[in-house]
């Protein structure tokens, strides 16, 4: 793996994205609250502090480093990783997933304007694993990324390291970049789930000429074998959920976590 230094990068500029997430839908951060500390005592978590910002990092109770694999959660503009953690009760949402996975959360841009801070994937797992003293799994390495968030996933799609990206409301541009990964590193499974709400016309544009998307009218809460075990490369949900609920309601992210190649946790089946 090539080695990157954890100085602070260059503008990393927004590439063919001409129209970014509804602001109509979004507010600015609000103080964090305390989080919930029956689901905090499930499993460990660290806050580490790094040039680029505060990264949280949580382990569940039960994580099995032999078959584990990583979450990378991206928030969305006008919220700061901080609010989102607490906010957004990401703690719950990832018990609820049930995945067997080390979930960071790094801080990113929260506007247009602002860069993106980790434009090389390896940098932040490298960090992770250096100022928490963690030894990553080898497992699969999932993306998943609200509204604004999917900028940060761009640079990643060469990286190789990329398993499988969840877009939440997310595919704003990029669609050329995205398309080509699908077609070379993400040529498998499930490697690409999207939920649709203000970015719906433009994703089933995008979904056209991929001939084996698999689309659906909503979000299951519990998806069933035959989305589990779907052979399609991208699976599409018109969402049921507003903007910001995608990520506030506590559905979404567990349920489209169980589509991804994440392991179970062993004692919970």
């Amino acid at each position: 793996m090539e080695h990157f230094g954890l100085s602070l990068v260059s503008i990393v500029a927004l590439l063919g994205c001409a129209a970014g997430p509804p602001a109509r839908e979004l507010r600015p951060a609000a103080s964090p609250e305390p989080s919930d500390p029956s689901r905090e005592r499930e499993g460990h978590h660290q806050r580490l502090t790094t040039p680029r910002g505060p990264v949280h990092v949580w382990r569940p109770a039960g994580y099995d480093p032999a078959t584990a694999g990583i979450l990378v959660y991206l928030h969305g503009y006008y919220v700061d990783v901080d609010t989102a953690w607490h906010e957004h009760r990401l703690v719950s949402q990832f018990t609820l997933s049930n995945r067997n996975a080390i979930f960071i959360a790094p801080e990113v841009p929260a506007a247009d304007e602002d860069p993106v801070g980790w434009p090389r994937l390896a940098e932040l797992l490298e960090a992770v694993s250096a100022l928490g003293e963690i030894p990553l799994p080898t497992g699969p390495v999932v993306a998943l990324a609200h509204s604004g968030g999917f900028r940060t996933v761009v640079p990643w799609l060469a990286s190789g390291r990329l398993d499988s990206v969840i877009l939440l409301d997310g595919l704003y541009g990029n669609e050329e970049q995205f398309g080509d990964w699908l077609a070379e590193a993400g040529n498998h499974a499930r490697s690409l789930v999207l939920a649709g709400g203000a970015t719906t016309a433009r994703t089933e544009r995008f979904l056209r000429p991929i001939e084996d998307a698999l689309i659906r009218d909503a979000i299951p809460d519990r998806p069933g074998p035959n989305l589990r075990q779907a052979d399609a490369r991208v699976l599409f949900f018109r969402s049921q959920y507003g903007h910001m609920e995608l990520v506030t309601e506590e559905k979404a992210i567990p349920s489209l976590l169980r589509l991804t190649r994440l392991s179970r946790l062993a004692q919970q089946g």
